[in-house]
């Protein structure tokens, strides 16, 4: 169990080191193949027996002249209506490293979200979550003058999941998203998210996992590896 453990746990560092690898490799190409790592920890703490107070934080990477690409701490309360349907709420901040981007470009985010979430399946099987999100989201943009203004918009997400737990460690998961925006009164395609990896549970209470997601965007589209650290006090 703990020789399993530790190759699990020597997986992220060696997949920081092949991105940093990349950067140096492959510099002018980042434009048509940007490649990122996002690396999260998330808490979930039970305040009674409906509610939880969960809790992100994210830092993003990418082969490009800046690495690191951006910060996201997430805060929220869940209410569980019952085993098979919950809704959360709750904000977000965000702040970008704007250097070696064209402006104008955004540096800070702020966000109220609102989510429900509804499961089909059993948790010791295979799984299935269906997501609907709303996010009202306020940046603050740096312009080429040098200004700073404020920009809002309403983004919609809508987010399928499976997972199957084959073994009392091992899981499989796959799940995409796909997300609209409103900004000043136009809606358009944000973003389409899909993603494939596993995870592996140390314990009820601590969970470990890697996905590969690839993310379809007006911009050329960005292949990213995600790694998830759970941890439920």
């Amino acid at each position: 169990m703990k020789t399993v453990a530790a190759k699990v746990l020597k997986l992220p560092c060696f997949c920081l080191i092949i991105l940093l690898f990349a950067d140096g490799v492959h510099a002018q190409q980042t434009e048509n193949y940007p490649a990122g790592l996002w690396i999260s920890y998330s808490l979930r703490k039970p305040v009674s027996k409906k509610i939880s107070w969960n809790n992100d934080i994210q830092l993003r990477f990418r082969n490009n002249s800046a690495f690191y690409d951006y910060t996201l701490l997430r805060s929220g309360l869940q209410y569980e209506v019952s085993k098979k349907f919950n809704f959360s709420a709750g904000v977000l901040y965000g702040t970008d490293n704007i250097n070696g981007k064209k402006i104008p470009v955004w540096k800070n985010e702020y966000r109220l979200w609102q989510d429900i979430k509804y499961f089909i399946g059993d948790l010791s099987g295979l799984h299935l979550m269906l997501q609907g999100r709303l996010e009202e989201r306020w940046f603050d943009t740096q312009e080429s003058t040098g200004n700073k203004e404020t920009l809002f918009t309403t983004r919609f997400r809508f987010r399928t999941d499976v997972r199957n737990q084959f073994s009392e460690n091992w899981k499989l998961m796959a799940g995409n998203e796909l997300m609209y925006q409103l900004v000043k009164g136009r809606t358009n395609f944000n973003q389409y998210r899909i993603w494939f990896g596993g995870g592996y549970n140390f314990n009820i209470k601590n969970e470990l996992q890697l996905q590969l997601m690839q993310i379809v965007l007006n911009t050329p589209d960005q292949t990213v590896l995600r790694i998830n650290y759970l941890h439920q006090l």
